[in-house]
């Protein structure tokens, strides 16, 4: 006769991920070294509970170490929540304000309020070393990458502009503008 499993582990599982940079009003999208919100829009296979925590990895990303006003939105449904910025680990944690049920999209936000700074050297393209573990009592999720993040444009400090030698004042010359993208640049951008 079998015997029924007593007990198993739980193991949680994303079904969808993407980082997102609030805008700030004066400035049009993500910028390297300028503050910004950060939103993360998940879809999980499992539900969250209150106090379950959401733990995003960001390496470059700085800002004050201290408890932060987060948000919660599914739907229209929009609730008020706590996030914690650590300096050392580079991650930011939400904490889950209420029941979230599985397979419901929803989003973990930090306005712009209470911004933290983008890389200095800029994100690439779904960078694989921003990642999202989950402490969940419905089983953990351990580090994985975020499946869709946006760009953040540097050149970092590499910008150099020489001129051609032996250049006197009030004569024309020509110049050398020499950089290293820290991003993709398309042609005709």
């Amino acid at each position: 006769m079998p015997t029924a499993i007593a007990d198993m582990q739980r193991i949680g599982s994303i079904v969808s991920s993407a980082l997102h940079y609030n805008r700030l009003a004066d400035i049009p999208a993500g910028k390297a070294d300028t503050m910004a919100g950060i939103s993360l829009d998940i879809v999980l296979r499992m539900d969250l509970l209150v106090h379950d925590r959401i733990i995003l990895s960001l390496p470059g990303f700085q800002g004050p170490a201290r408890n932060l006003s987060a948000d919660f939105v599914t739907g229209l449904q929009e609730t008020m929540a706590f996030a914690t910025w650590s300096n050392m680990s580079q991650t930011l944690i939400f904490t889950v304000p209420r029941l979230i049920s599985r397979f419901t999209a929803f989003t973990a936000r930090l306005p712009s309020t209470d911004s933290i700074y983008l890389p200095v050297k800029g994100v690439k393209t779904n960078q694989t070393s921003l990642d999202v573990q989950l402490e969940a009592i419905a089983g953990p999720v351990p580090n994985t990458p975020i499946q869709s993040s946006p760009p953040v444009g540097s050149f970092t400090n590499t910008t150099m502009m020489v001129f051609d030698h032996g250049v006197k004042a009030d004569e024309g010359t020509r110049l050398n503008l020499s950089f290293i993208p820290e991003m993709d640049i398309l042609e005709n951008e």
